[in-house]
């Protein structure tokens, strides 16, 4: 996503890994989405991730979005080949975001797993399946814990534009009901139904 045009973009093809860097400077710009921002993204990455074996890492420095210091990491990993003959991946995030004049501490972290189910054995990517499965835990600001399970996995479908076209997330706050997110049976809009003990709402995203 392209932020802001006076960002650096920085490609070191010669080193293993290699890597992309989008350098914002250390002074804050003013982004397209109304942001302010100043470190840098770094993307390193061993081969294309197409290949098994190949592992993608992007991780920040010294980064600010809008004075709130976001510490960011997330390993892409090519698996090789599942026992369906399709590909299949790992992706591992930690993350944290120290807010603004002493607002409080953002923590997230993840570990997920996505394969190919079908349509990955053509040219064609716009017919792939994927599905994800995963947990996920953190932190809000104000301090309050929670965790999220996939109870039932997610199902992208490229066709439909990688929208999420069945799943059940369920998340867990501390202190409060569980809620789940079920994305439905296979309908390709941006709809999921949320539900909270009794109470259900659909959304669109």
């Amino acid at each position: 996503k392209q932020y802001n045009t006076n960002a650096t973009i920085i490609r070191d093809l010669t080193n293993i890994p290699r890597s992309i860097t989008i350098d914002f400077g250390t002074s804050n710009v003013l982004c397209t989405d109304g942001k302010t921002r100043r470190g840098k993204i770094i993307h390193y990455y061993t081969d294309s991730i197409s290949f098994g074996g190949s592992v993608h890492e992007i991780v920040t420095e010294n980064y600010f979005v809008n004075e709130d210091n976001v510490f960011s990491k997330t390993t892409f990993a090519n698996n090789g080949i599942n026992n369906a003959g399709y590909q299949q991946y790992t992706i591992l995030s930690k993350d944290s975001v120290v807010k603004n004049n002493n607002e409080g501490i953002v923590l997230w972290e993840s570990k997920r797993v996505r394969e190919v189910v079908s349509g990955g054995n053509t040219a064609q990517r716009v017919d792939d399946v994927h599905k994800v499965t995963g947990t996920g835990s953190g932190q809000t600001k104000n301090g309050l814990a929670w965790s999220m399970n996939i109870s039932d996995p997610l199902m992208i479908d490229q066709s439909c534009v990688h929208k999420i076209t069945t799943g059940v997330i369920q998340v867990q706050p501390q202190g409060k009901a569980l809620r789940s997110m079920n994305y439905g049976n296979g309908t390709c809009d941006n709809d999921a139904v949320i539900t909270i003990n009794n109470f259900t709402k659909t959304v669109k995203f």
